[in-house]
């Protein structure tokens, strides 16, 4: 459908044009969406959702005054945020001791965020770099620094040492080339 929205329209609705009520719906459809996934948004009642969402356009049909200056297409937005907005305060509880359909506890099939075997090896591989970072001279060590953790460009690191950008470029290379071999010579795993 490659029809839009305009004022001739919205006013034939207004004044009871069924047709043109079903065509904005239908073309409002997008904000609908919008607006469940940025208010409200529960995936097993998408279907439900949306069609509040339709016969929330339509009361506003009813309900737009337009004496008090609103366009209406501003309108709805605004009534459908708060449509949904409402509806997030009737969130469904339930106790993480129930158990689902299968017999497990919801308690149980929660995630965690925690990855004890990631966050060793990330310990572990900081660990190894740290080490490594003792193969580097000093500049080598702060253009690294600066590159990788404060994401400084690498004309940012000239300007701030006072070196030329083709400078920082060669330390910057040479670093890598000895924490790569450094790390082949321990026989370590690293992902570059």
């Amino acid at each position: 459908m490659n029809k839009k929205i305009d004022n001739e329209m919205i006013e034939r609705a207004l004044k009871g044009s069924l047709e043109d009520k079903d065509t904005i719906v239908e073309l409002l459809e997008p904000l609908i969406k919008s607006s469940i996934s940025r208010y409200y948004y529960r995936a097993h009642l998408y279907d439900d959702l949306m069609q509040d969402g339709k016969l929330e356009i339509l009361k506003c049909f009813k309900n737009f005054d337009p004496s008090q200056g609103v366009y209406f297409l501003g309108y709805v937005k605004t009534m459908l945020r708060y449509y949904y907005l409402n509806r997030n305060r009737d969130k469904e509880c339930f106790s993480l001791d129930e158990t689902n359909e299968e017999g497990l506890c919801q308690l149980e099939l929660l995630e965690s965020d925690e990855n004890i075997e990631e966050d060793y090896i990330e310990s572990e591989t900081n660990d190894e770099l740290k080490a490594a970072m003792a193969v580097l001279t000093e500049i080598e060590k702060s253009v690294i620094v600066d590159f990788y953790y404060n994401n400084l460009s690498l004309h940012e690191i000239a300007d701030k040492r006072g070196i030329k950008y083709r400078t920082a470029v060669n330390n910057k290379t040479r670093a890598i080339y000895k924490l790569k071999t450094h790390f082949e010579e321990i026989n370590f795993k690293f992902e570059w």
